[in-house]
């Protein structure tokens, strides 16, 4: 699938928790699978379940019924690829901003691309 279904389904997702759904269904991708994963790593979401061609993502919420994800800022498109370097990526991650990259080693948050020393491309940041 394409670059440009992950950032529409992405929309999906904060679309739904700001009608306060409890769940959404995507068509299955591979690369999406592996940025939902890492939203449940950092608690973002609550599940993510995988049926035949589908995936259900259970959405989480504050004590108040406000949605974790509040926001997803775009930053590599498919027409502009944007690459950060190790050094960059620290002065990032000073700001307190979480963001996902793609790098030679897969996807990784911030934390991970930094521990390990890498750059890559920078797909986008969340709040």
């Amino acid at each position: 699938m394409s670059y440009t279904y992950i950032i529409k389904s992405i929309n999906n997702i904060t679309n739904a928790q700001k009608v306060k759904k409890k769940k959404i269904n995507l068509l299955y991708s591979n690369f999406l699978l592996k940025i939902l994963t890492k939203l449940k790593e950092k608690k973002y979401i609550k599940d993510v379940i995988i049926k035949k061609k589908n995936i259900t993502v259970y959405l989480k919420y504050n004590n108040m019924r406000r949605p974790l994800l509040n926001k997803f800022i775009f930053i590599s498109k498919p027409s502009l690829r944007i690459y950060k370097k190790i050094k960059e990526l620290k002065i990032i991650k000073m700001r307190n901003q979480e963001c996902i990259i793609t790098t030679n080693r897969g996807l990784l948050d911030i934390n991970e691309a930094i521990e390990l020393k890498t750059g890559g491309e920078l797909l986008f940041f969340f709040y």
